[in-house]
């Protein structure tokens, strides 16, 4: 029983780690010069790379799977229940899907010989098209697809 108490307690603890964990990481990914563009960055600086935004996820996920029992997970049930973020949730595959086209091509065309504010500028500018693109690729192609009815598709009871 003791040691039941011991492991909750533990796991809380993690809990508001896990935001120190994914700022960490996130300030670390972003500032430590790893080139962005394909080729440009050697297998060991590319897999740094994704281990980092991979804690960035553990850390944003952490707090909403481990959740406290003092009423300070309430919160973060509450986000992750707000209708922006769900709808988020649904085009997530097309915004996965689109999101790294948009930005090589926002970067080559539309961002060329901008200096000051790039970063943030094609942080926006992706974030908006995959938006709408995922948007428009879940209403046109996913949705009536998984509404299809196929012959190879049972029917549940």
């Amino acid at each position: 029983m003791r040691a039941a108490a011991g492991r909750g307690r533990l796991l809380r603890s993690f809990v508001p780690r896990g935001w120190a964990i994914a700022a960490g990481a996130l300030v670390v990914v972003s500032s430590i010069g790893i080139p962005v563009a394909i080729g440009g960055a050697s297998v060991s600086q590319d897999l740094a790379r994704q281990l980092l935004y991979g804690l960035v996820g553990v850390g944003l996920v952490l707090p909403m799977a481990l959740p406290r029992d003092d009423g300070a997970g309430r919160w973060m049930a509450r986000v992750a229940t707000w209708r922006p973020l769900v709808a988020v949730g649904v085009v997530s595959y097309g915004l996965f899907l689109w999101h790294f086209d948009w930005a090589e091509w926002l970067n080559l065309h539309v961002l060329d010989g901008v200096d000051r504010f790039r970063t943030p500028a094609l942080l926006a500018l992706t974030l908006v098209a995959s938006l709408a693109t995922a948007a428009m690729s879940w209403f046109a192609i996913e949705r009536p697809a998984l509404r299809a009815r196929l012959p190879w598709r049972r029917r549940q009871a």
